[in-house]
């Protein structure tokens, strides 16, 4: 056992249900393994991780990813390292007004022992059940993260257009480059945004 779980509740505020899968990455060049995913451990939804520096023989003590203030809730993380051995991990989070969610992005230079300051990526919050179906509490149980090039590609459900549609934004590059787009039917729309997103 890496570590008990406290379970989220099977339908979330909003109606939509959470998985408590965890998502785990190895370090690029010591092996070192880390783990995180969503668990009311500290009494209500939050974002922890855990961390092996022996193949998994023994595990950390838990770490708050997310740095908001307790009782806001935070779902569906993902985690992954980038070349030079940062993690980066990105989850959906309602601190903007407890009710709606945004993507937001934490990273550790220190295997996540200990995570910086959480940034938003998100242009706007989204709702994330639809009012035209809200038979199936579903908001894409996963999202999805890679890191290549000196960027991080962050791939995640977005609601803000009335459609679960997908969308893509790309961290890094020159002065902190924001590309957020996503892509509804036969449509693809991309903007752009230098600096604090």
């Amino acid at each position: 056992t890496v570590v008990p779980m406290s379970p989220l509740p099977a339908l979330l505020p909003g109606g939509f249900r959470a998985l408590n899968a965890p998502v785990a990455a190895a370090h690029p060049t010591t092996g070192d393994l880390l783990v995180v995913w969503n668990d009311q451990l500290l009494g209500d939804p939050d974002i922890l991780a855990v961390r092996s520096t022996d193949g998994g023989d023994t595990w950390s003590t838990p770490v708050r990813v997310n740095d908001d203030a307790p009782g806001q809730g935070q779902y569906f993380p993902w985690l992954v390292f980038d070349a030079a051995g940062t993690a980066h991990a990105i989850w959906y989070d309602r601190r903007q007004n407890g009710s709606d969610l945004d993507v937001y992005l934490a990273s550790s230079s220190y295997g996540g022992a200990s995570w910086g300051t959480n940034v938003r990526i998100t242009a706007q919050s989204f709702t994330p059940v639809l009012p035209a179906d809200t038979s199936v509490p579903f908001i894409g149980d996963y999202n999805a993260l890679a890191a290549g090039g000196g960027k991080l590609y962050t791939f995640f459900q977005d609601a803000r257009e009335g459609n679960q549609d997908v969308y893509v934004a790309v961290v890094g590059g020159p002065e902190g480059f924001f590309t957020d787009g996503f892509e509804s039917g036969d449509t693809t729309s991309w903007t752009s945004t230098v600096g604090d997103p």
